[in-house]
């Protein structure tokens, strides 16, 4: 095998087992030094070292949710923006992980995707989120918005709005019931690994009567953007997982009448109210009664 080959096999090796490649300097497979040659091809595309990976590596490594963090470790970024509070600028990371007493190592991290900062708010003991503040003044007031309900927990901002509103509709009596990530091996007789983002129960608890999956961007064909470094995996991916996941649905008794898919391209509480008002969703339950402000909130609790 060529280098690139043999980089390929033995990091698909560790993507499969850990759906990533954010590997330690350490780790090795099978005797294959995977921790340092990743480490080493970071800084090759900083352009330290004569030799970098081919086009393709680059491109099949992006596709594989490696993210670059080079300009964190090497001090590029002077000044950081705790999201929680976009109006509080820190002109270095030093000054950031002093007032929030963690280790700066931590924040940019976090400003890179590598992991959430384990910090806390010094006060109110919120998990912290950063960013590098020349990328969040760049951004539009709708793409901080975007960004600021996708934080917290990990949970996307369409499920959570989508967890507040069947929140409402089971208050109100209209369901019985919900579920969040509802996995398949639960419904059916199968051991795939997958899941569903609602199945909602419309007499008994304990029975799913209808699934319900938001899709956001990474899901439609239409949306030309790329979430590939996003979500760890292509559009394409995701769109044939959501074929997957259909046609198991209808194997086992589910239809276009019971298995419900609603548009959540753009994480705005007015999309989110537009696509549910033009869904089937509309049709099987009254909406005049929820209050959408508060189907917006951020920060709710999930079941």
């Amino acid at each position: 095998m060529t280098p690139d080959e043999k980089f390929k096999h033995y990091a698909m090796i560790y993507y499969q087992e850990h759906g990533d490649l954010y590997v330690k300097l350490d780790t090795v497979i099978d005797g294959y030094r995977l921790g340092r040659k990743i480490s080493g091809y970071r800084v090759a595309k900083k352009g330290r070292e004569g030799r970098a990976l081919s086009k393709e590596m680059e491109q099949w490594l992006d596709e594989h949710g490696m993210v670059w963090d080079a300009a964190g470790r090497t001090g590029h970024v002077r000044a950081v923006v705790c999201m929680e509070e976009p109006g509080r600028i820190f002109p270095s990371m030093a000054e950031a992980s002093g007032w929030a007493g963690i280790k700066s190592g931590n924040i940019c991290c976090c400003i890179h995707g590598l992991q959430h900062s384990a910090g806390i708010h010094p006060v109110t003991g919120e998990v912290l989120h950063w960013m590098a503040a020349d990328q969040w003044e760049a951004m539009s007031k709708k793409e901080q918005e975007e960004r600021l309900n996708q934080l917290e927990d990990g949970v996307s901002y369409p499920n959570k709005f989508g967890a507040a509103f069947f929140a409402q509709l089971a208050a109100q009596g209209q369901i019985a019931d919900f579920r969040r990530e509802v996995a398949a091996s639960d419904l059916f007789p199968v051991k795939i690994n997958r899941s569903y983002d609602f199945g909602l129960s419309l007499t008994e608890p304990d029975r799913v009567d209808l699934l319900v999956e938001f899709h956001g961007g990474q899901h439609l064909a239409e949306d030309k953007r790329d979430f590939s470094g996003k979500f760890g995996r292509s559009k394409q991916e995701e769109i044939d997982n959501d074929r997957l996941k259909q046609k198991l649905a209808y194997r086992y008794g589910f239809s276009p009448r019971t298995y419900l898919v609603v548009n959540c391209r753009e994480s705005r509480m007015e999309h989110m109210v537009e696509m549910i008002g033009k869904s089937p969703l509309a049709a099987l339950f009254d909406l005049r009664g929820i209050d959408w402000k508060n189907a917006n909130g951020r920060r709710w609790i999930l079941m």
